[in-house]
């Protein structure tokens, strides 16, 4: 029973994450003109130049990409089903969630039940 809780907690909790940060590209992929792994090839390189005190690189970047994302519009539909998905993200990590607290629980109170 206790590695379902622990398995099963943390499986759920990491795929709701995955989910969730799923749903939050589908949501905002109009924001920015990138694909998945050039949205997260421009992360790396702004959270790179974040740590290198470059700030004002970074407003640069953002601002070209914003202008280029202009030109794609907004499918209102399609980042509906993105919010779908985070909120889907956000149940699985809570049920993830459940599991290892009534894990945590067992395993700091059974003692004391015996008592």
């Amino acid at each position: 029973m206790r590695a379902v809780l622990e398995i099963g907690g943390a499986a759920l909790t990491l795929l709701g994450v995955l989910i969730g940060v799923y749903g939050t590209f589908v949501m905002t992929k109009f924001y920015h003109p990138y694909g998945p792994v050039g949205f997260l090839v421009s992360m790396i390189r702004m959270i790179g130049r974040m740590l290198v005190f470059q700030g004002k690189k970074n407003k640069e970047h953002v601002d070209v990409a914003a202008a280029f994302a202009e030109l794609t519009p907004e499918k209102k539909g399609e980042s509906l089903s993105g919010a779908h998905w985070l909120f889907l993200g956000f149940f699985l990590e809570t049920l993830g969630a459940a599991l290892i607290t009534v894990d945590a629980c067992i395993v700091n109170l059974k003692p004391h039940w015996f008592d």
